[in-house]
């Protein structure tokens, strides 16, 4: 079998020079085509051992030439570590260019290109890192660049990057944050494969604004659903509520499909899915109320458990939903998912870890950020103490 890669040292005689020195290329075999690089190097004809394809006299020079071959193959490790794949003229061009001056958006972005053509994100992701590209684009021909070099980028641009959105753009201050760790999240994919050697991001500080996630009460999610609405709007609720007991996203609903409900062998209803953001295996134990709004929804879709509607359609729905049902709060799908791990999990006792595995995370400490008590639970739990 073949290797993927294979890489050789040689002198190119047709260019010696004056003093009878030639240039030492590599030339380079992946996926059976081969190109040629540059090292920098030369030695003389007399000088240079062919079979061992290194200089005879010239510990630097054979060092030099180990550390280019190792640079490559190593690059070519992270790729695959990367699930990225790269044809052959693509993988020559990186290889060639890795020593030139990058520009950061076109680095950009040929990332986000990237994105697009793993299968790895949804559109959402995409869209989120579009956007971002977008804005670092307009920023620096505000600062008169059609672009720079990736190696020029520096704290004090990052600073004036995060400056910009604030003051140019809809963006609050975590907002600008959120797409400066976008950025970064580039700029680390360069670190990584040898484009840039340090981070310009090592000495930035940015800070999040603190801010309270909305949830809803027992109160007003049983507001919710006794309220009388039209066709629409009664579809658009039976989904917001069904995520209030069962902590799935709007993309997860949206997705959710028949074959995802599933019984155990005791007759209890379980969803069985996983996280379109994350890939995380979900599996939710059913209450009866999600239950019953399944039932009430099975006929309408052969697939699906929920007919499709698009995101911006149904949070301006919700808005329609908070005025009818006077509940004073910005009701958005994603206030469900809060409710969930507030109202409904947290605040019955369901332990913390329970909760993140329920809610998909892959990490507890996301979940942490939900782990509130509200007034009530502060009130029953202290009354338990009979001083």
């Amino acid at each position: 079998m073949k290797k993927e890669l294979g890489i050789w040292s040689y002198l190119k005689k047709d260019k010696i020079n004056s003093l009878g020195e030639c240039p030492i290329y590599l030339r380079v075999y992946y996926q059976k085509k081969r190109f040629e690089k540059s090292t920098g190097l030369k030695s003389t004809i007399i000088n240079w051992c062919t079979i061992r394809q290194a200089s005879l006299i010239d510990d630097t020079i054979n060092f030099e030439i180990f550390k280019q071959k190792k640079e490559i193959d190593q690059y070519l490790t992270h790729l695959k570590l990367e699930n990225q794949y790269l044809s052959p003229t693509e993988f020559r061009n990186a290889v060639i260019n890795r020593n030139k001056p990058l520009l950061l958006i076109k680095y950009v972005s040929d990332y986000v290109i990237k994105m697009k053509k793993s299968g790895r994100y949804n559109m959402g992701t995409i869209g989120v890192y579009s956007s971002m590209s977008n804005h670092l684009k307009n920023y620096l021909e505000s600062e008169g660049l059609s672009d720079l070099s990736i190696t020029e980028l520096k704290s004090t641009i990052i600073y004036r990057f995060r400056d910009y959105l604030l003051s140019n753009t809809k963006n609050s201050n975590n907002g600008a944050i959120c797409i400066i760790l976008n950025l970064k999240t580039v700029i680390n994919s360069a670190i990584d494969l040898g484009f840039i050697k340090t981070s310009p991001f090592s000495n930035v500080r940015l800070k999040k604004t603190p801010f309270e996630r909305g949830y809803l009460t027992n109160q007003e999610i049983e507001t919710l659903e006794n309220i009388d609405l039209s066709a629409k709007l009664d579809r658009v609720r039976d989904m917001f509520v069904f995520s209030c007991y069962t902590g799935l996203s709007f993309i997860d609903v949206s997705l959710l499909r028949k074959h995802h409900i599933v019984n155990d062998k005791n007759g209890d209803s379980w969803i069985r899915t996983r996280r379109k953001k994350t890939g995380v295996e979900c599996n939710i134990p059913l209450l009866k109320k999600p239950n019953a709004i399944l039932e009430k929804h099975k006929n309408i879709d052969i697939n699906r458990a929920f007919k499709k509607i698009s995101n911006q359609k149904t949070n301006q729905y919700l808005k329609d939903i908070a005025k009818i049902s006077g509940i004073q709060k910005n009701l958005t799908f994603h206030l469900a998912r809060h409710t969930f791990a507030t109202t409904i999990t947290l605040n019955n006792d369901v332990p913390i870890e329970t909760v993140s595995k329920l809610l998909g995370h892959r990490k507890i400490t996301t979940t942490q950020i939900y782990a509130r008590v509200l007034d009530s639970k502060l009130n029953s739990d202290l009354r338990k103490i009979d001083l």
